[in-house]
């Protein structure tokens, strides 16, 4: 306390001297800045690419484009043929959806393998005998969550005889990304991509 308020006190009476310390410090805290509000951190939201759906492919795949058809043909075949963004009539709002084709003859098994180690086969649907060449789409339920590496297994790849490739062709987002992967004779497993599914 100053001495000038000491000594007005002195001279005041005991309840004039009270109320005129508390207007004093009244005062004083008027004068102190307000301390702005504060709200607790919010926990940090998860990151756009862990919540969107999305195939990577494998750097070896190589890009492929064909020129658009008025419609799409009766035969799937893995194409986006009159590029709508939709791979023979895919779900338009599937948010990822592959399809593969491949030559009849291949024994193709497909495996999805964690970042772990653990491995999934993928069940794909038996290939009429008539056709030179068979089409899997996987997409939904057949898609497993979480990111994983999708990998190609096509058996004794010396007993072919001749060089084979497959067609990869990734749906999403609107937009159809073709692939073809050739297998060389020494090949009984090869990278496709990575695949990230919320």
């Amino acid at each position: 306390m100053s001495g000038y308020l000491r000594r007005v006190t002195r001279s005041l009476p005991r309840r004039a001297a009270l109320a005129l310390l508390a207007s004093s410090l009244a005062a004083a805290c008027a004068r102190t800045p307000a301390e702005p509000a504060r709200y607790p951190a919010l926990p940090a939201g998860a990151s756009a690419s862990s919540a969107i759906a999305a195939f990577e492919p494998d750097p070896a795949l190589v890009a492929t484009t064909f020129a658009c058809r008025a419609d799409e043909p009766s035969l799937d075949n893995a194409l986006d043929d009159d590029c709508d963004g939709r791979i023979d009539g895919a779900p338009a709002d599937a948010p990822l959806a592959l399809t593969l084709a491949y030559p009849r003859a291949l024994p193709l098994t497909l495996i999805v393998r964690s970042d772990g180690g653990e491995e999934q086969q993928l069940t794909l649907l038996p290939c009429s005998e008539e056709r030179a060449f068979c089409t899997a789409r996987l997409e939904g339920e057949a898609l497993p969550r979480g990111r994983h590496v999708l990998l190609a297994r096509t058996g004794d790849a010396h007993a072919r005889g001749a060089p084979l490739s497959l067609l990869v062709a990734a749906q999403g987002h609107g937009k159809v990304s073709t692939y073809l992967v050739p297998l060389a004779e020494d090949d009984s497993e090869r990278a496709l991509g990575r695949l990230s599914l919320p």
